[in-house]
This record gives C-alpha cells, sequence and structure tokens, in this order.
C-alpha cells in the first residue's frame, strides 16, 4: 500500500513564518513571505496521485501482510494464517500473517505479527486491543469492552469458505493446521473478508 503523506511542506530551517528576525549580530530580516500557490506542483500533483491510488485500493479491499514468518509457511496442511480485520478504522483494511507452529489462538496472533493488550478486568489473555486498535482515547481497557465494540474471534478450517465464530477464548482454543483465524471489530459481526481472500 503506498505511503501517504502531506503535501504541505517543511518549513525550512531558520523560516521565519512572515516574522522579522533577528540575527545573532543584531541585523533584522524582513519576513518571509511565499505565495501559496507557487510550491512544487509536480510534488503536489504526486501526492494527489498516489491519495486517488490508495482510495481506490482500499475501496477494493487491502491485505497487508505483517509478521517474520513467510505467508508460504502456512499451507492447507499446516500453521494457522491469521487475519485482522481493521475495516472499522479504514475501510476494506486487513492484515495477515502466518503461525507456522500452532499453539492456542493468542500465541498464533502474536506469532502471525500482532501485538496485543488485555484488560485490567479480565487480563492478558482478554483481547481488548491488537496493533493499538482501539486506540486508548476510544477504550481504556480497563473493563470488559461493551458488546457493541470488541474484538470477536473466528475460525475456518482448511477447505471452509464461512466464518465459525470461536466457541473458546483465545488462550484456550487450538486452532487445526491449514486453517485461518480472524479477528473483527464491532458488535460481533464476522469479518469482512473471506477466508479464501486472505490464504493465498
Amino acid at each position: 500500500m503506498p505511503e501517504l503523506t502531506s503535501s504541505r511542506e517543511a518549513p525550512e530551517p531558520n523560516a521565519r513564518n512572515g516574522e522579522d528576525w533577528t540575527a545573532p549580530d543584531g541585523t533584522v530580516d524582513a519576513p518571509v513571505r511565499r505565495r501559496r500557490g507557487a510550491r512544487r506542483p509536480l510534488a503536489s500533483a504526486l501526492a494527489a496521485a498516489l491519495l486517488v491510488g490508495a482510495v481506490a485500493a482500499l475501496a477494493g479491499g487491502c491485505v497487508l501482510t505483517v509478521g517474520s514468518n513467510p505467508i508460504t509457511s502456512c499451507t492447507s496442511t499446516s500453521g494457522v494464517i491469521v487475519a485482522v480485520d481493521f475495516s472499522h478504522w479504514t475501510a476494506g483494511f486487513v492484515e495477515r500473517g502466518c503461525d507456522p507452529t500452532t499453539t492456542t489462538g493468542l500465541d498464533a496472533l502474536h506469532a502471525a505479527g500482532f501485538t496485543t493488550a488485555g484488560d485490567q478486568h479480565d487480563g492478558p489473555a482478554y483481547v481488548c486491543r491488537i496493533n493499538g486498535d482501539p486506540t486508548v482515547a476510544q477504550d481504556a481497557c480497563i473493563d470488559t469492552p461493551p458488546p457493541s465494540a470488541y474484538w470477536s474471534y473466528w475460525h475456518a478450517n482448511a477447505g471452509k469458505s464461512t466464518w465459525t465464530r470461536s466457541s473458546l477464548g483465545a488462550a484456550s482454543y487450538q486452532p487445526k493446521p491449514g486453517s485461518v483465524d480472524a479477528w473483527a471489530f464491532g458488535a460481533g459481526t464476522a469479518p469482512s473478508f473471506t477466508p479464501a481472500s486472505v490464504r493465498s
């Protein structure tokens, strides 16, 4: 996914932003003035093109592979692919990783390259935050999150094309080899993507 940057220029070193500036030798420079419309038209056009491309990519969905384990280490008979649906914050945005040695769902989430935080009420085994979402301002993760805004946990075993909601917590569940684990934020609705879309 292209990295989005602002087209606003950073101030040049010692730029005075329209105010008089007194040099160490006591001389005063006139205010620095710039015409706003004259700022690097090529850079502005490039930034606009990147923004349009990024919006188009997200509109169609975007799957980003994370973690240090190659996604090819997880096959239809070994390992577990872990996918996290961040579309609550960015439409269509999904990150996936691979845990080649399955143990528990929580361990797989970490091995696939994701960070988690529990809440103070339930401890670290209850996933309140993944990769910093929701933010502390959105949920301080002190009490169990409300039923309208929490991370729900889903599975699709090898060969399955639909999601099954986990009946166990991630610290207790043991993913089957070749399966896909998924996490979705919201009111307990299934992930916005299919198991097949993150397998390949």
